[in-house]
């Protein structure tokens, strides 16, 4: 019996683990539709940005994906996901360390080390002075931070984040842009990250994503929207807008935007 010498086929390569994989998954509310459509993965390691117009169903995809809305069709199957909303849904008479801790603390942590650990994340978001004072006390930008902390400090391998710096002031967003991708970069950990500042979506993000309606649908229910993709990216998240793709990305994205208004 001869034996054969053929060099054996290579392996396919290995996929990154999907943390999330929606297939043609729609929502309707009140028998109104406001998304449609919707595929999307995203896998470990990996951070996809969404920008569109307001009102456009942005926030309601994300709740979708989370799984605090239902598809009226589709599937979605995901890790479990930890959600920053807009609005920051913070305990206004509790600190903000006791905000920042509360996920610890529902999983059962001691108080001591939660609240240590919240101290740790909080000082990392530029709040250490701040860890006493009750919510009610703080700018909206810090309430931000606090709400942000909060979301890493779930743990969760999936985050889901609905204009999380939009309140922070120019100076510190540069700076919560580098905790935030130092985070991401993290075996394992991947993001969906609604934005309406474009070249924030190119810093952080491996894909962009458009969600838009089909001409004439302006307003939220007129017609459903859908996600497209958006312009490659060059270059990795981190460099610098004109390493990814400069004023051609930008100019790329406000064309596929306006071309919905």
């Amino acid at each position: 019996m001869s034996v054969s010498r053929d060099t054996p086929p290579a392996a396919p390569p290995i996929s990154p683990t999907p943390l999330l994989v929606c297939r043609g998954a729609a929502v309707t509310l009140g028998g109104t539709p406001i998304v449609a459509g919707i595929d999307l993965t995203v896998s470990a390691g990996e951070t996809v940005a969404i920008v569109g117009r307001s009102g456009c169903g942005k926030t309601t995809l994300l709740h979708l994906l989370a799984g605090l809305l239902a598809p009226s069709i589709g599937t979605v199957e995901a890790h479990p996901a930890a959600l920053m909303p807009q609005r920051d849904g913070l305990m206004p008479w509790a600190s903000a360390r006791d905000n920042a801790a509360l996920p610890l603390r529902l999983a059962g942590m001691p108080r001591r080390e939660a609240r240590a650990l919240a101290d740790g994340q909080l000082g990392a978001l530029g709040l250490a002075g701040a860890t006493h004072r009750r919510v009610a006390l703080l700018s909206g930008g810090m309430r931000q931070r606090v709400a942000l902390a909060r979301t890493l400090l779930t743990g969760r391998r999936l985050l889901l984040l609905d204009e999380p710096l939009a309140a922070v002031d120019a100076l510190t967003r540069s700076e919560l842009h580098g905790l935030l991708l130092a985070h991401l970069a993290r075996d394992g950990h991947g993001a969906v990250i609604v934005t309406h500042d474009l070249d924030e979506a190119a810093l952080l993000a491996d894909r962009i994503l458009v969600m838009t309606r089909p001409e004439g649908g302006t307003d939220e229910g007129a017609e459903p929207a859908t996600l497209s993709a958006g312009p490659a990216l060059a270059g990795r998240p981190g460099e610098r807008l004109d390493h990814r793709g400069g004023d051609a990305l930008r100019e790329r994205l406000l064309a596929t935007l306006g071309a919905n208004t």
